[in-house]
């Protein structure tokens, strides 16, 4: 599913009617969209997934049910991580993501059968294929610092994601 809106949601007639052409494209290719007047609740539902699952499954080489399996803490730094998420979200204006939100997210990954979802930076990290650090997880630090948002754990996370993004690239001896 392909949500679509404009950014801001209040934006001219003009991008709104480019984004409903767009839709129309994708229908007439039979690809699964949706077409939003706001479409900034779907993509922080998005982020609080893609910036939680996707480093933390490419930096332990895990997928999330076998991430979430490994240790007693697993679940409850998944859930602080997505906390961080929803802080940055709730500053930006989106205030539909919620701490339910988080929950349900994470509920779909408890019971998956192990080894779980395969996030698309594992595939890279195991690729050795630059990742989407700064789309993913750099965008959400940029928002947050400039909102005032406290988020150690994202910050962590972006650290170590840069690193390893880093590495794909550098010569090694």
């Amino acid at each position: 599913m392909l949500h679509i809106g404009t950014y801001p949601a209040i934006a001219p007639p003009t991008f709104k009617a480019s984004a409903a052409a767009f839709l129309a494209l994708l229908t007439k290719c039979k690809i699964t969209s949706k077409l939003y007047d706001d479409v900034q609740p779907q993509r922080w539902t998005k982020l609080l997934i893609n910036t939680t699952w996707n480093p933390i499954c490419a930096l332990t080489r895990s997928r999330d049910k076998a991430f979430l399996d490994s240790s007693p803490e697993a679940e409850e730094f998944i859930e602080d991580v997505m906390l961080e998420v929803i802080a940055v979200a709730n500053a930006c204006g989106s205030t539909s993501v919620t701490q339910e939100t988080a929950k349900s997210q994470l509920s779909r990954a408890t019971v998956r059968e192990w080894p779980g979802v395969q996030p698309s930076m594992l595939a890279d990290a195991l690729d050795g294929r630059n990742m989407e650090v700064e789309t993913i997880v750099g965008n959400v630090l940029r928002l947050a610092k400039q909102h005032g948002v406290k988020t150690p754990l994202i910050k962590t996370i972006y650290i170590l994601a840069t690193a390893l993004n880093n590495s794909f690239t550098r010569p090694q001896n």
